[in-house]
Parts: C-alpha cells; sequence; structure tokens
C-alpha cells in the first residue's frame, strides 16, 4: 500500500481527503471503488473487501461508499506507518448496561414514560416522542426500506493462563468466522470471574443468516481463536453461551441515502416523533455519540423547536464515524 502511494501521488491525495470526505452525497461510486483509489487493489482484496463481505454479507460492489467513509478509521497514512495511536476513554464499572440504567432513572424521576418493544403507532400519543426504535420499523414502507445485519455474540469461558492481557482483536480475514473478539474484563474488573476468563467473540451475520447455531461447532472456533493469535495454546472452552442480535450493522448499500431522506421526510409528516441513537436515525455509531445525539435532541425539544426541524437537523450526524 505505502509503494502504490509512492508510485501514485494521486491516490496519497485521496486518502488525505478522507476525513473531508465523511459526508455523504448522492454521487455513490460505491464501496469498491472508493476504496481502491485510495489504496490500491492489493490492499482492498486483502484487508476491505473480505472484512465487507464479512460483515454484511454481499458483494461489496453493491455496497455504498459510506461503508468506507464511516466505518474505515485509516485515513492519516503518516499516523498509520509511524505507529500505533493510543486513546484513553472512561468506561462505566459495571459496564455499559450501568449507563442505560442511569439514563432510565433520570428520565423516570423527570416524569418520562418509557416503554420498550413497542412499535409506534401514529395518533396514539399527542405529546412528543423520542424514538429510540428501529427507523424502519417508525416508516414501515417498502419503497424506504434500509435493512440491517445482525450479530452473533459467543460469551466462552477459557483458563486463566491462556490469554494475555490485550483488551480487543480484530480479524478481517475470511478465514476465522469472528470479526472482533475481546475480553469484557479488560475493561472493567467488576466484569472479571476469578480463576478464568471470558472471550466475547462476535461473528456477523453476513453470510450465515440469522438462525446458525455456533455451539455445536465450538470445537472449530477454537481452532480458529488459536490459529489467530488470541488464544496462546489450544484448549476447550469450559463454558460457552451463545446470543443473536438482530439488526446491528445498517445495510448501507447504494442508493441508501434517498431512501433515509424518504423516511426522515415521512418522520418529520408526523409533527411529534424525534428519532434518536443509532437506530432511530439509522447509524453505524459509538455508544458516546448516540447519547450525545439524544442530548442534542433534548436541547432541541427544551427550545421549542419542531419534530420537522429536528428530521432535517438528523443529516449532521450522517458523518460520524465509528472508532474501532
Amino acid at each position: 500500500m505505502g509503494l502504490g502511494w509512492l508510485m501514485q501521488p494521486a491516490r496519497l491525495r485521496r486518502i488525505a481527503r478522507w476525513e473531508d470526505e465523511r459526508r455523504d452525497t448522492d454521487d455513490d461510486i460505491g464501496f469498491e471503488r472508493f476504496v481502491i483509489r485510495r489504496v490500491g487493489g492489493s490492499a482492498y482484496r486483502r484487508f476491505y473487501r473480505p472484512y465487507a463481505v464479512k460483515v454484511w454479507g454481499v458483494d461489496p460492489a453493491t455496497l455504498s461508499q459510506s461503508v468506507a467513509k464511516q466505518r474505515v478509521s485509516t485515513s492519516s497514512p503518516v499516523s498509520a506507518f509511524l505507529g500505533r495511536q493510543t486513546h484513553t476513554f472512561l468506561y462505566p464499572h459495571h459496564g455499559m448496561a450501568a449507563l442505560i440504567d442511569v439514563l432510565l432513572d433520570q428520565l423516570r424521576a423527570r416524569g418520562a414514560e418509557v416503554q420498550f418493544g413497542r412499535r409506534y403507532v401514529r395518533d396514539e400519543w399527542d405529546e412528543p416522542v423520542l424514538y429510540s426504535g428501529h427507523l424502519d420499523d417508525l416508516v414501515a414502507r417498502d419503497e424506504t426500506h434500509l435493512g440491517h445485519r445482525g450479530l452473533y455474540l459467543l460469551h466462552i469461558s477459557v483458563p486463566d493462563d491462556c490469554l494475555d492481557d490485550t483488551d480487543t482483536w480484530y480479524s478481517p480475514e475470511a478465514q476465522f468466522w469472528f470479526g472482533r473478539v475481546s475480553q469484557p474484563a479488560r475493561f472493567s474488573s467488576a466484569l472479571s470471574i476469578e480463576g478464568r476468563r471470558v472471550l466475547c467473540v462476535e461473528i456477523p451475520e453476513g453470510r450465515w443468516g440469522p438462525s446458525r447455531d455456533f455451539l455445536p461447532d465450538l470445537s472449530t472456533l477454537m481452532d480458529q481463536l488459536h490459529a489467530a493469535g488470541i488464544l496462546r495454546r489450544r484448549v476447550d472452552a469450559l463454558a460457552a453461551r451463545q446470543t443473536f442480535v438482530p439488526r446491528v450493522y445498517p445495510m448501507y448499500v447504494r442508493g441508501w441515502l434517498s431512501r433515509w431522506r424518504a423516511s426522515m421526510r415521512h418522520v418529520a409528516s408526523m409533527g411529534n416523533v424525534f428519532p434518536i441513537g443509532r437506530q432511530g436515525v439509522f447509524l453505524h455509531c459509538n455508544m458516546d455519540h448516540a447519547v450525545q445525539i439524544s442530548s442534542d435532541a433534548v436541547d432541541h425539544l427544551l427550545a421549542g423547536k419542531s419534530a420537522a426541524a429536528w428530521a432535517n437537523r438528523c443529516s449532521d450526524y450522517l458523518g460520524l464515524r465509528v472508532r474501532d
């Protein structure tokens, strides 16, 4: 990739402008062309293409360039080659669920009504509704369908001495089922278990579909974790549990932006609905992004501004980049 940049300065200039190209446009050349023009065919075939196929399970040529703009973090080639960048972040002592619990308690203390798993039906509420469900469910029209891919989470318990202290590994390689593997206890000691470690193994729905049971193939998965260098030695799992989380990764296929705009126009016509967060705004973003969006929506609402104005403002968040 570095040699390609030296031989083709235009390619280096394109990747240097990557940060300035976060905002999506209707001129969508697609994920494949966008990436190859910036990093070359070799890096695309070895890293970007297998990663995209693993997560979304479709031909990368059909994906939008938004996937590269929002998901690919290496936009500074000099920093990438000079060494690792280190970042500090704060993590709730009892995990992310603790943050949600605190926010819910504060909402209820202020008289807000919180409902889960209930489909929003127009005209059932006159008061403002902060909506964190899926945008597709709010609109429910075939012509504006956006779509998602889900994620399998396998929590696997292993002996304490077979892992190092790495908190997260990433694996774009096609031969490994998982995309990301993490140790929750490395983020907070409250999540640790004496005498053993727990791995959270993430397998994107991708080519598997939503009904795959990986537990009968746990031995194969343990072999892969060892082959990937995550497990220091080949061990059997002490215990394992699988959970499927549907609709995690937004399907940014070419043409999605026009359907997103149509969805937001429909939301604006409702008059009292303020979509928030990752699902409501159809984003692939981090938790802090979702919290900030919700805070902005509250400020917008308290300022007496309309739901239509909020729906229009949501386009400002389309340039957010997920940090992995």
